[in-house]
């Protein structure tokens, strides 16, 4: 059976914030997932960490690797990724836990290439700041206003910990239709500046529907 989504998680050296993470993503109502954890070369205790839960649960596939990169991590989960769907969860970041859920059936619903949510933001001071949407939840996007509302959004200085005046293009925000990625060949490209944005703008011109959630999940 396919599964719904394939969730990439990069990890290199993050034992901190790890086994929040990872208990954030086995916590997701919609079961029917695979988790790809790529580890980057950690030199601290992730690897064992990521091994102890693959022990708990036959749905993480685990890929070690040298050091090169979070663009390399996530191509070499691309390239065994498995769903319908491709999710992205940073190794210091967690979601709430119907996230995946909510993200899957909206997208199934539309059939849309892309689906993506809110996030909040968390300072060392513990200030919370909110992403920004200018959609009405769970509307649904042509080519057309992909080209001439969403892309435009996608470009322009973003400051981390600010209310942005335009869309997140951060990849660990969406969920993408893996046939999108594989007919187009999107990947990340290494040693780029904001490779995760590029994969996402790319993906973005190519899509041919997309649909926006203004929950706050990840």
């Amino acid at each position: 059976m396919e599964k719904s989504v394939s969730i990439i998680v990069p990890v290199y050296n993050s034992e901190k914030y790890l086994r929040k993470c990872l208990d954030s993503i086995f916590s997701q109502t919609l079961k029917n997932i695979e988790v790809i954890i790529v580890d980057d070369g950690s030199t601290d205790s992730s690897y064992n960490i990521c091994n102890e839960y693959k022990n708990l649960d036959n749905r993480i596939v685990i890929i070690q690797q040298k050091n090169t990169g979070a663009a390399n991590a996530r191509n070499a989960g691309l390239s065994v990724a498995k769903g319908q769907y491709i999710g992205f969860v940073d190794s210091d970041d967690y979601i709430e836990k119907d996230m995946f859920e909510k993200l899957y059936k909206v997208a199934i619903k539309s059939n849309a290439d892309i689906a993506m949510c809110q996030a909040i933001f968390h300072s060392k001071s513990g200030k919370k700041t909110f992403s920004y949407s200018p959609f009405n939840s769970g509307e649904v996007l042509n080519k057309k206003r992909i080209e001439n509302e969403v892309i435009p959004l996608l470009f322009g200085p973003e400051k981390e910990f600010e209310v942005s005046n335009r869309l997140l293009v951060t990849v660990w925000c969406r969920i993408f239709k893996r046939k999108l990625l594989v007919e187009n060949n999107i990947i990340f490209k290494n040693h780029q500046v904001g490779e995760d944005s590029l994969f996402t703008l790319e993906a973005t011109c190519k899509a041919n529907s997309m649909v926006v959630l203004n929950d706050y999940l990840y």
